[in-house]
């Protein structure tokens, strides 16, 4: 039988360091973690955890499933990418 997949936003990663909902956002990722179902995502979700403070980058990344670290690294080598590509950019 296939794992049912839960699609979360950027929201349920801060829940864990929100008071009113640690506890059930650390069960949440413990039930991913001994894999009762799959997690699912978007880029742009990914892209907005990379933008939000270091404890929360830090959380998804030791908490996600494999994915993420490979996903993680190409965002971060795309967004290094843009800025250079801005820096070098020629202003008209």
């Amino acid at each position: 039988m296939e794992k049912d997949r839960i699609y979360v936003d950027t929201s349920v990663f801060g829940g864990v360091f929100d008071d009113e909902f640690d506890d059930v956002s650390k069960e949440f990722f413990q039930q991913i973690k001994d894999n009762q179902f799959s997690l699912v995502t978007s880029a742009l979700v990914q892209e907005e955890i990379l933008e939000a403070p270091q404890k929360l980058i830090g959380f998804s990344l030791e908490e996600e499933l494999g994915f993420w670290e490979k996903r993680s690294v190409e965002l971060k080598n795309r967004k290094e990418k843009i800025k250079e590509d801005k820096a070098h950019e020629v202003k008209v």
